[in-house]
């Protein structure tokens, strides 16, 4: 689901790469929770819906203790409208050690594909299946909380 994260980032840099035509920002802030605590090194994507009165992508990444403050284009805040919202976080294990790695690169060995560790479902990468949609009020909104369930 890296391609998702990955198109959000281009749509981003095709739709925005002038930071001075950004006005209108406002402060979002708040919490993600798995299961009623907070979570850590989540990738947060807020996408503009349809009806939305904005055109920019926002994002942020949560703290150690789930807190997160929203961005568009390196300045803090985001512009007031209709948001989906994709969530993840994602680990990869290698199967083998470095030094395995490195040898096996000597031989010309093929490497194993890393494992993938989801920490929350993988259907909250998805706009379409995350069911989280938020307004971004003309003030801003601080204190949102984002809940997530593990199943």
């Amino acid at each position: 689901m890296k391609r998702i994260l990955l198109i959000c980032i281009v749509v981003c840099l095709l739709f925005g790469c002038d930071r001075a035509s950004i006005s209108g920002l406002v402060p979002v802030s708040g919490k993600v929770l798995l299961d009623d605590k907070p979570i850590g090194g989540v990738s947060i994507v807020f996408t503009p819906q349809a009806n939305s009165t904005s055109d920019r992508v926002a994002s942020a990444v949560t703290q150690n203790d789930g807190t997160f403050v929203l961005n568009t284009l390196g300045y803090k805040g985001g512009l007031p409208g209709n948001y989906n919202v994709i969530l993840s976080k994602e680990t990869l294990i290698s199967k083998v050690s470095p030094e395995e790695e490195a040898k096996m690169q000597e031989q010309g060995k093929e490497i194993p594909e890393p494992e993938h560790v989801y920490h929350i479902p993988q259907s909250y990468q998805n706009a379409a299946t995350s069911g989280i949609t938020i307004t971004i009020s003309e003030k801003g909104n601080k204190g949102v909380i984002i809940k997530l369930k593990s199943k």
